[in-house]
């Protein structure tokens, strides 16, 4: 993929580590958050973005020096920016340093910070969303990337889907999806 992300410089905070195969799919949210932002501005009266696990909003190449945005901070980077932004993370160490950053970067964005499992939290998630109406169209853009895949309930994309909504849901088949498998094969229980 051409599109290179920035390098940051590391501001000391608590940065979380991603493998090159991270890289790519930082590119294609920016990608899509560009497109996204751009091309719906003028047929929406509000473009919201929602990330269900927004972690600390920077990343650590492994293996190298290089600290890039993380999706969080990708969606608050682009241009034209959205009209509003729902950042949920459960690890409060990880929300505290996100909103941190946010302020520090982003201050004159319209954030919300949803603290807690975005599962359980659903329902005040849909509810920071602006109320559709006949002349006030909202279109929300959802990214999902799971730490792993017993952290994301089929139930809250359900929900999410009463509103307008587009998904952007990542699941790392070929690491949680094949580790449940291999477990399954040996006997343990599987449950998600």
């Amino acid at each position: 993929m051409s599109h290179e992300l920035p390098a940051l410089r590391d501001d000391g905070l608590v940065t979380e580590e991603i493998g090159d195969r991270g890289l790519d799919k930082y590119r294609l949210l920016h990608l899509y958050c560009q497109l996204f932002a751009a091309s719906m501005k003028k047929k929406w009266d509000c473009r919201v973005y929602i990330d269900l696990f927004a972690g600390s909003g920077r990343s650590h190449v492994k293996g190298t020096k290089k600290i890039v945005a993380g999706s969080p901070l990708i969606a608050l980077g682009v241009d034209p920016i959205f009209d509003k932004y729902i950042l949920c993370e459960k690890d409060p160490d990880k929300l505290s340093v996100l909103k941190t950053r946010v302020s520090r970067d982003y201050p004159n964005a319209n954030v919300e910070f949803q603290p807690g499992d975005a599962n359980q939290n659903v329902d005040q998630v849909i509810k920071r969303i602006p109320q559709y109406a006949k002349d006030f169209k909202v279109l929300s853009f959802c990214f999902v990337d799971p730490y792993n895949l017993k952290d994301l309930a089929f139930k809250t994309i359900d929900r999410l889907s009463t509103r307008f909504v587009d998904f952007m849901v990542l699941i790392a088949t070929d690491m949680d999806a094949v580790r449940n498998v291999f477990d399954l094969r040996i006997g343990r229980e599987y449950c998600c």
